[in-house]
């Protein structure tokens, strides 16, 4: 060795605090919400209360008079299940030609009954999600096709209706569809489609819990990113054969009302920002929110 130059020391590296995540650990619960950890910082500032995984399972089901030919449906982990219905409600069939607006279904989001409890949960955002669709039905029977996206509140608020605190316009599934990315048959084997943060999601939220002007602020719902999946073409009544499967990993802080103290001393501060992990794992797969537990492997290769 050369005079004037040093031995190279063993690299050095800043101590990981309990629930600290590098790259690959955030991406993993983004890539697949079913077994992630849920303890992994995805956000800067104050941890919340607690992060719990939820999930629900539903069996798609028409209007009243089973004549339905298409179906629509928008979730977001944190915020709820929205569901497009004709302008009568369930009285008549919903086409793909109907005129409809959104509205809330949450009884049908997982979690519901706590996230939406104000004696438990004094605010809540979502750190992960998903949503699977499938067929249960005969294969010879097998109809329709499904069309999903990733999709900025802001294309849902002017057409959610006004009782929630939308726009109140009305639209069609024909008119949605264009906008989506990924179309399909009806799958057989599960389609699951991976929900992504928004520039809002990363602050906490309290709409959902006082009464059902929840979405009155415009601003804050279109900085949200929604799931959205529409299905078509189906035979009448054959959209009873979809399956749903709902999944959710929410940060919440406790209500004082309940008596529960709320603890937020901790302050998180992630390695690297989530907007940088997304951007990566469009450099991998510009659809890899699309089956992307399937291809983990591939997606979460060289993070770390």
């Amino acid at each position: 060795m050369g005079r004037g130059q040093r031995k190279a020391g063993p690299p050095t590296s800043k101590p990981r605090l309990p629930g600290e995540s590098g790259g690959r650990a955030m991406a993993g619960i983004l890539v697949d919400p079913c077994n992630g950890n849920v303890n992994v910082d995805m956000y800067p500032g104050p941890r919340a209360s607690m992060c719990t995984r939820y999930k629900s399972r539903l069996t798609w089901t028409g209007s009243s008079s089973g004549n339905d030919t298409a179906f629509a449906l928008a979730y977001h982990p944190a915020e709820g299940f929205l569901r497009f219905q004709n302008e009568t409600g369930y009285t008549t069939a919903v086409t793909e030609a109907s005129a409809g607006r959104w509205y809330r279904q949450d009884g049908l989001a997982p979690g519901n009954s706590y996230l939406n409890n104000i004696l438990y949960v004094a605010s809540r955002r979502a750190k992960a999600g998903c949503a699977g669709i499938s067929w249960t039905g005969t294969e010879l029977n097998r109809v329709g096709g499904i069309h999903m996206d990733l999709v900025n509140g802001g294309q849902l608020w002017e057409y959610l209706d006004t009782v929630s605190g939308g726009g109140g316009s009305a639209t069609s599934i024909a008119n949605m569809t264009g906008a989506l990315s990924h179309t399909e048959r009806t799958p057989k084997r599960e389609t699951e489609i991976t929900w992504a943060p928004g520039e809002g999601d990363r602050f906490m939220q309290t709409r959902g819990q006082a009464s059902s002007l929840d979405y009155a602020e415009k601003n804050a719902f279109a900085m949200q990113t929604w799931i959205v999946i529409l299905g078509t073409s189906f035979t009448a009544g054959a959209v009873s054969n979809i399956m749903v499967t709902l999944t959710s990993v929410v940060d919440s802080n406790w209500s004082q009302v309940s008596g529960i103290p709320q603890v937020q001393a901790n302050v998180a501060s992630p390695r690297q920002l989530v907007t940088d992990i997304l951007a990566k794992l469009r450099q991998k797969d510009t659809m890899w929110y699309i089956n992307s537990a399937r291809k983990v492997g591939t997606l979460l290769a060289g993070l770390i």
